[in-house]
C-alpha cells in the first residue's frame, strides 16, 4: 500500500495546468487535469545516472545496490506512462548479510511496483534533503526504500552523482545514497527503523 501511495504522490509532485496538451511530458509533471495515455518522460536522462550496481565498502560491512531503468511504463490506474527507477539491494554488517534482495531483480519485470526499491521523483537542491553542495541546477533523484521485513516503515532513498578530481572514479561513476525515514505512524513493539541504518553512503558503480 505504501509504494502505491508514494507512486500517487510523485504523479502529483508539481501542478501544472494544460489540459490541452498530450503525447510527451517532462517526468516530474503532474498528472492531475491532464489527458490520459500521456507519456511522462525522462527527457534529460536523470535516472540514467543511477542505472546499474553500486557498492559501498567499510572493512567487513558493504551495501550494493542494482538498479534498473524502465522506460514507458503503463500504469492501468492512472491511465498514463512514465519512466521509472527499480531496484533491489545486499547489506552485509561485520561480515555477516543482514539483508539481500537481489535475486527479486528477475522476479520482479513482470510488477516493478513489487521492488524494494523504485520511483521517479526527480528534486531540486532544496527539496526533500537540502544538499548544500549541489549545483544551482542540479538535479537528484529519491526513491522509495523498502526493507520487506519491517514493511511499515515509509523510508526513502535519496540519489546524487558526485565529481572528484581523480579522473579515473569520475569515469568509473561515483554516487552519494542517502537513506532517509518517512514521517508515519509505527506499530508498538516493533523496530522502528530498517535493517540498514538511515544516513549516507558513498557508492562506486561496479
Amino acid at each position: 500500500m505504501k509504494k502505491i501511495i508514494y507512486f500517487i504522490s510523485l504523479l502529483s509532485f508539481t501542478f501544472l495546468s494544460c489540459k490541452a496538451q498530450t503525447g510527451i511530458m517532462p517526468l516530474n509533471t503532474s498528472s492531475i487535469g491532464k489527458p490520459k495515455n500521456i507519456y511522462y518522460k525522462d527527457l534529460n536522462n536523470e535516472l540514467d545516472k543511477y542505472e546499474g550496481t553500486w557498492k559501498y565498502q567499510n572493512g567487513s560491512t558493504s551495501f550494493i545496490i542494482t538498479l534498473e531503468k524502465i522506460e514507458k511504463h503503463y500504469s492501468p490506474d492512472f491511465e498514463i506512462y512514465y519512466d521509472l527507477m527499480t531496484g533491489e539491494y545486499q547489506y552485509i554488517e561485520n561480515g555477516i548479510e543482514i539483508i539481500n534482495t537481489l535475486p527479486q531483480l528477475t522476479q520482479n519485470t513482470s510488477n516493478v511496483h513489487k521492488g524494494n526499491i523504485g520511483g521517479s521523483a526527480i528534486i531540486d537542491k532544496d527539496q526533500i534533503l537540502v544538499c548544500e553542495d549541489c549545483a544551482p541546477n542540479e538535479k537528484r533523484v529519491k526513491l522509495y526504500f523498502n526493507d520487506p521485513a519491517r514493511d511499515y516503515l515509509n523510508d526513502s532513498m535519496v540519489l546524487q552523482t558526485l565529481q572528484e578530481d581523480n579522473p579515473v572514479i569520475n569515469q568509473q561513476g561515483k554516487i552519494k545514497v542517502t537513506i532517509l525515514g518517512g514521517e508515519i505512524m509505527i506499530p508498538p513493539n516493533v523496530p522502528p527503523a530498517p535493517r540498514i541504518p538511515y544516513g549516507e553512503y558513498i557508492m562506486l558503480k561496479q
